[in-house]
């Protein structure tokens, strides 16, 4: 019993310390095109986030940039037994442009609201893998937007760990 007790211990303090980063660079890739991530802790559960994406798909060629402010937290579970699994909640806004669905030379602003929550895990000292999913309002310049396009987004998160 006092092997699994300190174990158990060890364990804990292992997660604890392998889920912590301060700073933060990767790439993201999902339903609405390809980009980069930055992610800056300001406490061991607050964070700021920046994503910029872009897509040059047929239907949707242009890109924006988001900035969230976000809250991090292990997720701890004996059944589990997986460390450096967390979960984050970020809300933020976002602005860019589209150009429009190629049906001329317009483009179209888009800014709004958006919410991104998900889940990471630490692979390395080096590197985190993360899943997403995203809602967000296009507030500006709706009319122009395919609504069936316009409010959620999935994808694959891979950092890089600055320090």
């Amino acid at each position: 019993m006092k092997k699994i007790t300190i174990l158990s211990l060890f364990l804990t303090f292992t997660i604890s310390l392998s889920a912590q980063y301060d700073r933060s660079i990767g790439i993201q890739g999902g339903v609405r095109g390809l980009g980069i991530t930055y992610k800056y802790f300001l406490s061991p559960t607050n964070f700021i986030e920046i994503d910029g994406q872009g897509s040059f798909a047929n239907n949707r060629q242009g890109g924006f940039i988001a900035g969230y402010y976000g809250w991090h937290n292990e997720i701890r579970n004996s059944m589990l037994k997986v460390g450096g699994l967390s979960w984050f909640f970020n809300l933020g806004a976002h602005a860019g442009y589209y150009n429009k669905w190629n049906l001329g030379g317009d483009n179209n602003i888009i800014l709004g609201p958006s919410i991104k929550s998900g889940m990471e895990i630490q692979l390395t000292d080096k590197f985190v893998l993360g899943g997403y999913g995203r809602l967000y309002y296009n507030a500006v310049n709706t009319s122009e937007i395919r609504p069936t396009d316009d409010y959620f987004d999935v994808g694959l998160i891979l950092r890089y760990i600055i320090d």
